[in-house]
């Protein structure tokens, strides 16, 4: 099951499924062509519009007819793809190492 990207951050490398078919996330931020936010994919199968570059532009590489950029409402997060809320970013945590107890020493 896919999960909605509203409201998080789609990281490149994510696995992605979207309406021009199933991919992996290769550009992400704002674009020469258009205004806003764009995500850029590689698709699967070549059902796209693009090689990774539009008007000139190189936004990423990939072969003809593989690459499309949409918005990010349009993108759904494959299952188990990394995902991070851009209002609320998880806090690394570093296990710490137990510290050993003094022993006690009974009749010394």
């Amino acid at each position: 099951m896919a999960a909605s990207s509203a409201g998080l951050h789609i990281p490149v490398g994510a696995r992605v499924t979207l309406p021009a078919g199933d991919g992996v996330v290769r550009y992400a931020g704002t674009t020469e062509f258009a205004a806003g936010r764009w995500v850029g994919v590689e698709l699967d199968m070549a059902t796209g519009k693009n090689n990774g570059s539009v008007a000139g532009k190189v936004y990423f590489e990939t072969e003809e007819n593989r690459g499309v950029f949409v918005r990010p409402s349009q993108v759904k997060l494959a299952a188990g793809s990394e995902t991070v809320r851009t209002s609320q970013r998880a806090a690394v945590v570093t296990p710490s190492t137990p510290r050993a107890r003094p022993t006690s020493i009974a009749g010394a």
